[in-house]
């Protein structure tokens, strides 16, 4: 797996970029945001996030590990896919995108393009009390990395959650993702009732 990427750029896209690596060319998708303050033969370092689907495999790019995980947390909103994430951080910059979660501020959140109403306020809803990453989501990374695993392995969003709980409430809070991803995925498998 791929966990950062560090090159030259050789071609901004609408979306994406694509990343010379020791001649390699990476495309990755990246936010609008740090798209529009790029040029090409400029030097760029990358956290990446890759998602596996059924069709393809695909890169997404980030100057921070804070933006990473935000990308990340997004996803974990029924309707957020990687996209809506992405479209969220080229609207918002990550102090921005606090505040509107922090005050409900919904009409921030539908800044961004391809959120509406029902999204926005089901962003606000469920991240409301997620505050600053330092201050919280720490302790959750390993979770949230597992149930979106799990989702684009094909499990429901639900499931993948009841899952985990009961994986994390028989392994405890110290377990890591590379213990908590097997057993969740075996519990799974076996169709067991959570």
């Amino acid at each position: 797996m791929i966990g950062k990427l560090k090159g030259m750029i050789d071609t901004l896209l609408e979306d994406h970029v694509i990343l010379d690596v020791q001649g390699v060319g990476y495309l990755v998708a990246c936010s609008g945001r740090l798209l529009s303050k790029s040029s090409p033969s400029q030097p760029l370092s990358l956290w990446i996030e890759t998602i596996f689907s059924q069709e393809n495999l695909r890169l997404f790019g980030f100057e921070t590990l804070e933006e990473k995980e935000w990308f990340k947390r997004l996803q974990l909103v029924q309707g957020v896919g990687a996209k809506a994430a992405l479209n969220i951080l080229s609207a918002l910059s990550i102090p921005e995108l606090e505040n509107a979660l922090a005050t409900g501020d919904q009409t921030a959140i539908r800044r961004a393009e391809g959120v509406g109403p029902k999204l926005a306020t089901r962003i606000v809803t469920e991240l409301k009390d997620k505050g600053s990453l330092n201050n919280t989501l720490t302790p959750s990374i390993p979770d949230d990395d597992a149930i979106l695993a799990l989702v684009n392995l094909g499990y429901k969003r639900g499931e993948a959650i009841d899952a985990l709980k009961k994986v994390r409430k028989d392994q405890g809070d110290q377990a890591s993702l590379n213990t908590l991803l097997p057993a969740a995925l075996q519990l799974l498998s076996k169709g067991s009732s959570l």
